[in-house]
């Protein structure tokens, strides 16, 4: 016991560090029992090893099925404990068959959960109230305040427990018990339960006697989070939980659920009602009828049509014949100059919205030319566009081989042949 109070104090040291970190804490509701934020149950899973030093403890999976405890649950001699952990806890009328089963055989079954089953309420005679509230999170309106002090164990009379955190407000009403076995299928339900624990003055902690062993219910499963437990003397609060289950437990199941839905299985939920499940064999018999008598093939063949001849070649030497026969060397160098800057913008991704100083730069280390010759070549576009010079053959082979250079320096480089230059005309 002593070292698992170390444990605490240790958890308790880097928490306060923590809050001078740049690591953000998370606030979220968890219960996982490998979880060290606020929320997580770290703390009340590791403590289970010091409170039972002779019990095997196994961790079940969220998704696990309590239908098959007793596979899990090995004759083993002892009792066996069985800790639900979680929000909504929902189990199918197997489910519930098995836990007390489980329970008559001589086991204890311990469940936190913020949301009951009706079929468990009807059972066992309790409602459970205040659902949810969990969930809500801590505002300037909803401080958590109320759950100072707001929670007392019938064996500490007069110590309360409680912190400034979400909503521990959980408890239960009782009503007389049924008579109805129905749901146990003709097994002996619980008698009345031995209240535990209150929320103020309303139980919330009930323990019902199942056959040779117990089941018991804790409206306030934030009790078992590291946040509630680092608080102060809220480890005693754990301290009684713990030490009001009966002697002899050599093996204990963890399961941290979260939120149990009660469904045997994905399907289960849809093959439970008549309706849905005659419309499922409905559409699987069309389906198989669709593809019996649709998987013969009715459309023709399509036939072959022959690829489109590129004549994009026979275009560009036209309209270079056009420009060279009219003159137009200034016309011919607006064509070079479009179809370069978009080559550019294509292969080596630069903005051509402003040549200027930037752009040169960029167009240098991109093509590995050298930066004045660069800075020339865009000083030649702006001046053509400005029409600062004349053209003639001479000016326009010169920009034609510097262009040239550029897409012969692109294809070396990359190794692609197929990339034509923008200026074949």
């Amino acid at each position: 016991m002593k070292q698992f109070f170390r444990i605490i104090g240790v958890v308790t040291f880097f928490a306060i560090c923590g809050c001078h970190s740049d690591k953000r804490v998370n606030w979220q509701i968890t219960l996982e029992n490998d979880n060290k934020e606020p929320y997580g149950s770290y703390l009340a899973f590791q403590s289970l090893k010091y409170y039972f030093p002779n019990a095997k403890i196994n961790s079940l999976s969220k998704g696990f099925r309590y239908t098959g405890i007793d596979n899990s649950a090995k004759p083993t001699p002892g009792k066996k404990l069985l800790i639900l952990l979680g929000l909504d806890f929902y189990v199918s009328k197997a489910e519930l068959d098995t836990l007390m089963s489980f329970a008559q055989k001589g086991n204890e079954v311990m469940i936190f959960c913020s949301d009951l089953d009706e079929k468990i309420e009807h059972t066992l005679g309790c409602y459970k109230q205040a659902n949810n509230l969990e969930e809500i999170k801590l505002t300037e309106f909803n401080t958590g305040r109320q759950n100072i002090d707001a929670l007392s164990l019938a064996v500490q009379p007069g110590q309360k427990f409680g912190y400034e955190g979400r909503s521990l407000q959980g408890h239960f009403l009782l009503k007389n018990l049924h008579t109805d076995n129905t749901l146990l299928s003709g097994k002996l339900t619980a008698t009345r339960p031995d209240t535990l624990g209150f929320y103020k003055k309303t139980p919330n902690f009930l323990r019902y006697t199942v056959g040779n062993g117990h089941i018991t219910l804790h409206a306030a499963p934030l009790v078992m989070s590291n946040y509630f437990l680092l608080q102060k003397n809220n480890r005693r609060y754990l301290d009684g939980i713990w030490q009001s289950i009966p002697g002899g437990i050599n093996q204990i199941y963890w399961s941290q659920y979260f939120k149990h839905n009660g469904s045997e299985s994905n399907f289960g939920v849809l093959l439970k009602y008549p309706a849905t499940r005659w419309a499922l064999v409905a559409a699987a018999f069309t389906l198989l009828a669709y593809v019996a008598f649709e998987s013969k093939r009715r459309q023709r063949i399509i036939p072959v049509i022959a690829k489109p001849e590129n004549s994009s070649v026979s275009f560009v030497e036209t309209v270079g014949r056009l420009y060279y026969n009219t003159g137009d060397h200034n016309g011919i160098a607006e064509k070079m100059i479009q179809h370069f800057l978009e080559w550019v913008r294509v292969h080596y991704y630069l903005n051509t919205s402003e040549l200027n100083t930037h752009f040169a730069t960029q167009l240098a280390n991109k093509s590995g030319i050298d930066l004045t010759e660069a800075q020339q070549l865009v000083k030649t576009i702006h001046d053509i566009k400005l029409r600062n010079i004349s053209m003639d053959e001479i000016t326009l082979a010169t920009l034609h081989q510097r262009f040239e250079q550029l897409y012969h320096n692109y294809r070396s480089k990359n190794g692609n042949p197929r990339h034509q230059s923008a200026t074949t005309y």
